[in-house]
């Protein structure tokens, strides 16, 4: 009766337990999915439910709460674990009277996950929001765990638009389980206290399981093949393996005299808790005190080193079930551990001679290198990154080098400063080749691409790996007169040729956009709108991708929205979608946006989430514009 009434006390300590909280730290997409996948791709399943707040109506599609679940695959941190990421989507929600707000977001998830490092910086973390590289503006500001039961705060709170297409959306924000996903009823809560059940997707483990209703569903999403993956059962098999402390030469022929023996555990099935769960001293009976170790430790008043008996799946954390386990095994005497020994027969006295082997040469290997971007005037120290397999040494040399151009042969560094003149793509052919018996080669080709430098951009490069790009600052005007010059886009393979662009043309052809071209604004009776191409590659297009456009000019933010827009395929390697219609924020009239200098950027997110950007500087006019030149991508002859 002692150790019942201590139970019903440690689970009714447990069950008023606080909060536990978690820690969540910002991540970039793609960088988060290498703890995930050794190619950075994720291939994932969507699945949603819409939300509509008292005092809002729904305008659009996008309204909704998305659940993304994942596998980890082998040789990753996460292999054989399970991801899921959420997003609060309420960008097509407008409110009709007080602005409507969801202020938290609550979902059962057990277990969780507490060992992955998803920044690589520091310990372990609980949750990851993705701040860098994907959708959304609003990130959880806390995280906190009461039993099976996560709860995610918003503060600000993500907020219903006052018209169509402003309302906001949450950045995807992650957690990861050893359990596969099963459906589940959660919960969005407004600045009202108002409670919303939603349908998600979280481990199969845990509580509140709710069978899934039919909504509408945005077209981006899919549902997964299967809700429910078996989860394998590990057997431990003794086995036995002689070590030999001798190490054989060419001209060596050991002999080795001695019977091994081995003793070997007997095969068994693993249990879901060890064979004495909370006996933490190790005497083969569980007692009062033990129990109230794991209790302290559930509270995390205590480390949980002081009963590591009591962890029954070895995740760190002592849960109810663990308790409920060793108050069972304190009832009775520990079951006893089964062992057995076995004695391995005596084998035949093996007798080995080794031949000298002679020595394979390896030709060089030569990394995979994608387009090294800069300006005149920037010196370049780019290096090719060849190695031997066999610690060889490597010779490497070039041809067609620009002029002013050098390859260093013993380090394989290319150097050059581009002048004003030298715009355009480069390509550099080069074969190294090892100095083994006999010398073997490898080739490879360095892409440049030479871009005119313009008073709009700000440039920040780095001599081995090239330039990066930001506008000025909207308020300065830049654009003192139209580009004159049109440099062609190298082609690389993927991903390393990923590239976005965006185009202008009202009647035939692309016509890529470059800093200080001019653009179109059409109106109409109280509402304008602006239209652009868009031409990608490198991109998952297997599914529509998600677009998000801010543009904005000195005195006004045109738009700042996302739309599903689905990319064509084309023969040159391009995914494509002309005519992308953003419509501009009032009030009318627009008379102030004639020859208004703005910064567009665009942001492109395939279905693996990965991303893509391009900003520019352009003039606004109302008038029609001739058609922009194209400029066809320059491949490069076959090594």
């Amino acid at each position: 009766m002692k150790t019942l009434l201590v139970f019903i006390l440690l689970v009714a300590a447990l069950s008023s337990a606080e909060a536990v909280p978690l820690s969540i730290v910002n991540v970039s997409f793609p960088a988060v999915n290498c703890i995930f996948d050794p190619t950075c791709r994720i291939f994932v399943g969507d699945t949603s439910d819409d939300i509509v707040l008292n005092g809002t109506v729904a305008v659009g599609i996008e309204h909704f709460l998305q659940s993304r679940t994942f596998t980890g695959s082998p040789g990753t941190p996460a292999a054989g674990l399970f991801g899921y990421m959420y997003r609060i989507d309420l960008i097509d929600l407008m409110s009709t009277a007080n602005v409507a707000c969801v202020t938290s977001f609550r979902i059962p998830f057990a277990p969780l996950v507490r060992t992955l490092n998803y920044d690589n910086l520091g310990g372990a973390d609980d949750v990851f929001v993705g701040t860098g590289g994907g959708l959304g503006t609003v990130a959880p500001t806390s995280a906190e765990q009461i039993g099976d039961t996560i709860t995610f705060t918003f503060q600000p709170p993500v907020c219903a638009g006052a018209s169509s297409g402003e309302g906001q959306t949450t950045f995807f924000f992650g957690l990861v389980s050893t359990e596969p996903p099963g459906f589940v009823v959660s919960q969005v809560v407004d600045a009202n206290a108002m409670a919303y059940e939603l349908d998600a997707r979280a481990p199969a483990a845990s509580t509140a399981t709710a069978t899934p209703t039919s909504s509408g569903t945005p077209t981006l999403t899919e549902t997964p093949t299967s809700s429910t993956i078996p989860s394998p059962t590990s057997t431990r098999t003794s086995s036995a393996t002689p070590t030999d402390t001798t190490t054989p030469t060419p001209s060596e022929t050991p002999t080795s005299t001695s019977t091994p023996t081995e003793t070997a555990t007997a095969t068994s099935t693993a249990t879901p808790f060890p064979p004495c769960g909370g006996d933490c001293g190790d005497d083969g009976a569980v007692t009062v005190d033990e129990l109230l170790i794991m209790v302290n430790i559930a509270l995390g008043s205590a480390p949980a080193v002081d009963c590591t008996a009591g962890d029954g799946d070895g995740d760190g954390h002592i849960t109810i079930d663990d308790i409920v386990n060793a108050v069972a095994n304190s009832l009775t005497r520990c079951p006893p551990t089964p062992t057995a020994t076995a004695t391995l027969p005596p084998t035949d006295t093996p007798t080995v001679t080794v031949t000298p082997t002679p020595t394979t040469n390896h030709a060089p290997i030569v990394p995979s290198l994608g387009i090294y971007r800069t300006y005149p005037g920037y010196s370049i120290q780019l290096p090719i990154g060849v190695t031997d397999p066999d610690g060889s040494v490597i010779q490497c040399t070039a041809e067609n080098v620009p002029d002013g151009a050098l390859l260093d042969e013993p380090s394989g560094l290319f150097r050059w400063t581009p002048r004003d003149d030298q715009l355009g793509p480069f390509s550099v052919p080069f074969t190294c080749t090892d100095d083994g018996l006999p010398p073997l080669s490898a080739s490879g080709r360095l892409t440049l691409k030479v871009s005119p430098l313009d008073g709009c951009s700000v440039p920040a490069c780095d001599q081995a790996a090239g330039c990066q790009t930001t506008l000025v600052d909207v308020t300065q005007n830049c654009c003192f007169e139209a580009p004159s010059v049109r440099v062609a886009e190298p082609v690389a393979d993927c991903p390393q040729g990923r590239v976005l662009f965006l185009g202008g043309n009202t009647g035939e052809g692309f016509g890529r956009l470059q800093n200080c071209d001019r653009l179109q604004v059409r109106t109409f009776p109280n509402a304008a709108v602006l239209r652009f191409h868009l031409e990608a590659r490198c991109l998952n297009v297997n599914a529509p991708v998600i677009v998000h456009a801010r543009m904005e000019t000195a005195d006004r933010l045109l738009f700042d929205r996302q739309s599903l827009v689905v990319l064509i395929p084309s023969q040159d390697g391009y995914e494509r979608r002309m005519n992308v219609v953003f419509p501009v924020n009032g009030p009318a009239p627009f008379f102030d946006l004639e020859e208004a200098e703005a910064n567009l950027t665009v942001t492109v997110t395939d279905f693996d989430g990965v991303m893509v950007e391009e900003h520019l500087r352009l003039v606004l006019t109302f008038r029609p514009l001739p058609d922009l030149p194209d400029v066809d991508p320059i491949v490069p002859p076959a090594p």
